[in-house]
């Protein structure tokens, strides 16, 4: 939809070529600064223009309306049309691209609306009383999940922090002087590699310097694509000899540094941005408490969930021309639901309103009990919604109903995804123990130490079997931490 009123005087035709125009929807939008109100005499004037062939076949209705915004893409109703240009029918949806702020007042305009949607009416337009309206204290809700995936998300940012940050510290001094030593021995060796390609690599370092004696756990995680062993030796500070490492943590510290920097951002920031949304509803519920001026906008419903008499909505502000992105969350109750004015790309698309400058808008029900306002006013805005449905109350959200599994389904598909998970564990152990190129192979050794004793002592001779002349694996070494087991 586009009110506009104007003075037409300077205006002879929408011919954009005649106002270095390329378009004529950039024809009149280069014209908003200048809407001044439009007298009914105009329409006799602005008829002709619209009649031109550089315009699609337009048409014009004048009536009553409140002044806040000019938006697109919102049909009105037709009433009373007839009488002004009754045979013109409306189709300019892709025309209209500008939604500006009105300069001036208004008490009465011209509505161009547009309808692409082949046999169906156009949508009408919700009038409201020209004042500052309340909303009820409620329109806005806060998501469960926001109360416990905050702290969640943070402690796990903390946990990351605590975890990894002291050994890259440690790390990064020792690398700024660093002593590799020949005697260092590393024990209990392990490393592990999670999701494919993260590792986390831990060993007990004893070593011996200056005539002192030194016993320090240590442990790395970071990011490789890697099958096999690692080689790794002790590493100390010349400065600082009771900081030791792998020589595998100098290796990978830039790789260290890197992921622990990205999880940190990543997690921090969620926390942060949950947090923040949080605060944004908190506010606007705040706001909401003063009377203001509404202005309609259209919203995209983008999820909405039925549970104990109560409809939960997500909605996207994406659609109106001065669209913000954001989404908000309401739960309507008592058998509310939400205005529903058309489907745009498959969703459903709701009418809602902002409240003066809030940084939310708020979706309507379909009686309006969430506005305040009196019964006559509610009944007067209503009126175009219920003449457009026929008769019909407001269309309302129905989700698609999926096929419901038994219970016997259920426990079939259950046991057949674990017997399924099982016949790959046993798989890939089969393929490790019998034809890995590497006895030193993550999963395969986690695998191998986690099998019964007998098939572990199997897995280990076919293991010794290829790989005698070396030390044993993780899962057949022997207390030595050295020598096989079997």
């Amino acid at each position: 939809m586009l009110l506009i009123g104007t003075n037409l005087t300077g205006i002879r035709t929408l011919d954009p070529a005649q106002y270095n125009a390329r378009t004529v929807s950039e024809l009149i939008s280069n014209l908003h600064d200048n809407l001044v109100q439009l007298s009914p005499d105009d329409l006799k004037t602005l008829k002709p223009m619209l009649a031109t062939k550089t315009v699609p076949r337009w048409s014009a209705s004048a009536r009553p309306m409140t002044p806040p915004v000019l938006c697109e893409d919102v049909p009105v109703s037709r009433d009373n049309q007839s009488d002004i240009w009754p045979a013109h029918n409306v189709s300019v949806r892709t025309l209209l691209r500008s939604c500006h702020p009105l300069r001036s007042k208004f008490l009465s305009g011209v509505f161009l609306s547009s309808n692409t949607r082949k046999a169906s009416s156009p949508v009408p337009a919700l009038v409201l009383p020209s004042r500052p309206l309340s909303l009820a204290p409620d329109v806005i809700s806060t998501p469960r999940a926001y109360f416990w995936a905050t702290p969640v998300i943070a402690a796990l940012a903390v946990f990351m922090v605590t975890w990894q940050a002291p050994g890259v510290i440690r790390d990064f001094q020792v690398s700024q002087n660093p002593l590799t030593l020949e005697n260092g021995d590393v024990q209990n060796g392990r490393c592990t590699t999670r999701k494919l390609f993260f590792t986390n690599c831990e060993a007990r370092l004893v070593y011996s310097y200056d005539g002192r004696n030194y016993d320090t756990e240590v442990q790395v995680m970071f990011v490789d694509f890697h099958t096999g062993d690692y080689e790794t030796g002790v590493v100390i500070s010349a400065d600082h000899p009771e900081l030791a490492t792998m020589s595998l943590g100098l290796d990978k510290l830039w790789n260290r540094i890197i992921t622990l920097t990205v999880f940190a951002l990543f997690l921090g920031g969620m926390s942060l941005g949950t947090l923040f949304q949080a605060l944004r509803i908190w506010r606007v519920k705040r706001q909401l408490r003063q009377p203001a001026f509404l202005d309609t906008i259209p919203v995209e419903i983008a999820a909405f969930d039925r549970k104990r008499n109560i409809l939960s909505v997500t909605y996207n502000d994406k659609i109106a021309n001065d669209r913000t992105g954001r989404s908000a969350y309401t739960q309507m109750k008592g058998g509310q639901e939400p205005l529903i004015v058309g489907v745009a790309n498959g969703k459903a698309v709701g009418l809602a309103v902002r409240h003066g400058r809030t940084a939310l808008p708020v979706l309507l029900d379909d009686r309006l009990q969430r506005i305040g306002l009196t019964d006559d006013e509610r009944k007067i805005a209503l009126a175009p919604f219920a003449q457009h449905g026929g008769g019909q109350t407001v269309p309302v959200l129905i989700g698609k109903r999926g096929k419901t599994m038994s219970v016997g389904a259920r426990l079939r598909l259950f046991f057949g995804t674990l017997l399924l998970i099982l016949a790959g564990f046993i798989g890939f152990w089969l393929w490790y123990v019998t034809s890995a190129s590497t006895p030193f192979q993550s999963p395969g050794m986690d695998i191998n130490n986690l099998m019964p004793t007998p098939l572990n002592k199997w897995g280990c001779l076919q293991l010794r079997k290829r790989f005698g002349q070396d030390r044993a694996p993780f899962g057949c070494v022997a207390d030595d931490y050295t020598s096989w087991k079997y």
